[in-house]
Order: structure tokens, then sequence, then C-alpha cells
């Protein structure tokens, strides 16, 4: 069976800006989008309809948004919570107190290692990711990858990468990590021998902070773009699936998100448009158009 991506349902109406972050929720019957114009908007429908509903939120200028019925990133506990703004890479334990509902900082995790070379370059976290009970997995901008281990007072084990971090995504079997290269592209590493697997290349037209996610189980990598052209790659081998391309190639996509229904075995894929389009978000549905 091979499945390609074809558009399926554009979202408009809601933003004055470009996105800058988009999530489904856990069942599809959501689809939250951020803006550079400090607009928040949910869009519902009995999953992805053909003309579903907006509702409008207006604050600040929105870098993530994720609908969710706990909160994350969390640990398998679900009552650690680990934060990063900036350099400030946090720790905190929920504990329901006679006083109320309250979160207490657990640990103010350390700057990540430095080289000579980094040494006075500003500090700055990308992603957060629990691998498991103990392990947390922190990217950065200029300082590569680190993980602090809570079984051994947050004992730090860290892998230098080159180029700048934007973003990272971890596979669900959580062996292997795609990074968002500003530079040259998205990278994948094998986090149990850290060592890279595939570099998978694409046209850099800006440095703009574009995202990858694994999709399908792990075995394919969707990316951003800022040439008006987004690609699923095969996460095994690292060649291109195919590519989902956008209304004209001046535009960036700075957000994507994937849902899949296991009841009906429907795939969706959603692209923030940036900048300011007619188009919000564009939706994607997987067609099966048979064997190779």
């Amino acid at each position: 069976m091979s499945l390609i991506y074809r558009p399926y349902l554009n979202l408009r109406g809601g933003h004055i800006g470009g996105i800058l972050t988009v999530s489904f929720s856990p069942r599809g019957t959501f689809i939250a989008t951020g803006g550079d114009d400090g607009r928040f908007c949910v869009f519902s429908g009995s999953e992805i309809q053909r003309t579903p509903s907006c509702v409008v939120y207006k604050m600040e200028q929105l870098l993530c948004v994720m609908l969710t019925p706990k909160p994350g990133p969390q640990s398998p506990e679900h009552n650690v919570v680990a934060s990063g703004a900036k350099k400030e890479l946090r720790v905190w334990q929920y504990r329901d107190s006679r006083q109320g509902d309250d979160w207490i900082l657990q640990k103010d995790l350390p700057d990540p290692p430095k080289s000579s070379d980094t040494e006075s370059l500003d500090v700055v976290v990308t992603s957060i990711h629990w691998l498991n009970r103990t392990d947390l997995l922190v990217t950065y901008m200029q300082h590569g990858m680190v993980v602090f281990d809570s079984s051994q007072d947050w004992a730090v084990r860290s892998l230098t990468v080159s180029g700048l971090i934007a973003s990272a995504s971890i596979s669900p079997s959580k062996d292997r990590i795609v990074l968002s290269n500003i530079r040259n592209g998205f990278d994948i590493y094998n986090l149990n021998t850290r060592s890279p697997v595939h570099i998978l290349r694409h046209q850099v037209a800006s440095l703009s902070p574009v995202p990858a996610i694994f999709l399908h189980d792990g075995y394919a990598v969707l990316g951003g773009t800022t040439a008006g052209q987004c690609y699923l790659w095969d996460a095994t081998n690292g060649h291109v699936m195919h590519s989902l391309q956008l209304p004209s190639n001046d535009i960036e996509v700075f957000a994507v998100s994937a849902y899949h229904n296991p009841k009906t075995d429907a795939f969706y894929i959603a692209t923030g448009i940036m900048p300011n389009n007619p188009i919000d978000t564009m939706i994607w549905k997987a067609e099966d158009i048979g064997m190779f």
C-alpha cells in the first residue's frame, strides 16, 4: 500500500496574520492555530468537517499550542512537568494540597555543557522531551542536545550538533530524533548510539525555524518549508516520498501537525501558512494509491 496526501480543506477567516503553530486535538475534533497576529483560533467539527466552525481568542504572539487532556511536556507519572524559556529550564511537580492545586518547583536545571566555540553564545531551549521515567532530553539552539537523568541527581549526557537547532521531534519508539537545522535541513539521530542516521536536505530560502515531525508510527518525517513546498520523507532511508505543493513559492510553513483516526484509518496533515494569506491553514488527507 502507498499513501499520497492531497489538499482536503482550507481553514480561513480566523487570522489576520501568519500561522506560527498548529495542533490537532487527540480525537481530531478540534484544530488549534496560533499566529503572529496575537490570535488563538479553535476550529471545531465532528472530525475535520468541510465547514468547521471557528472561535477566536486574542492574546500575545503565540509560538506554541497543544490540545491535550493532560499538561505537558510531562513525565510518565503525569505529575511532573518540564518548562523551558530562553535559557531557563525547570522541572515542576504537581501536589494536591489543602490550599488548592499547586505546581512546586522541583529543580532548576543547569546550562548545557559549553566548549570554547560556544562559551559566549546565548543559551536558548528549543524543545523538551521525556524519553522515559527518568530521562529528560533537551535541545538547544546553539548547544546541541542534552539528556538530564533524574535518577542520577540530574546527571548530564550531551551530544554536540553542528548548525542551529530550531525544534525537534521524537519518534514514537523513543529511539530516534529529527532535528530542524535552520541552516541546511533536517537531521535524524539514533538516540541509542547517539549518531546521525540521515540528513534530509531541502531548499532553504531563508534562515527560519521550520518544524519537522515524525508520523506514520515513526516511518515518515514531515518538514516545514521556506520555499512553498513541504516534503514527506521515508525515515528509514532518507528518501523523499512525495511533496505537498503550496499555493505559491513564497509561502513559508512554520507549523505542522498530524492526526490519525484509528477507527477509520484516515490520516491528516495540517500546514500553517506564512506570511499573511487568504488561507490560514491547509489540511491534507492521505489517499491510498495502491502498491508500488
